[in-house]
């Protein structure tokens, strides 16, 4: 997902990700928690690499009265 939609709504989103048979594989759902939904996609880092952090960034500043700032409730690691 590339895209933050402009709508003044919170949304919900999940990302994960997964060792594929070449290659790590990745899934973002938006406003939809279950894993059974995902469509994995591969990327481009190579098979094996181990991740333990992900990084969210928004440098577009959508709505002037919030700057650059993407907000969290909830962060939730699954194993």
């Amino acid at each position: 997902m590339k895209v933050i939609p402009v709508d003044d709504v919170w949304h919900q989103y999940y990302v994960a990700w997964r060792q594929g048979t070449s290659q790590v594989q990745s899934c973002i759902l938006q406003d939809d928690t279950d894993p059974a939904h995902c469509v994995w996609a591969d990327t481009p880092v190579a098979l094996g690499t181990q991740f333990n952090t992900i990084a969210l960034w928004n440098t577009n500043g959508y709505r002037a009265d919030h700057g650059d700032n993407l907000w969290f409730d909830e962060l939730v690691p699954v194993q």
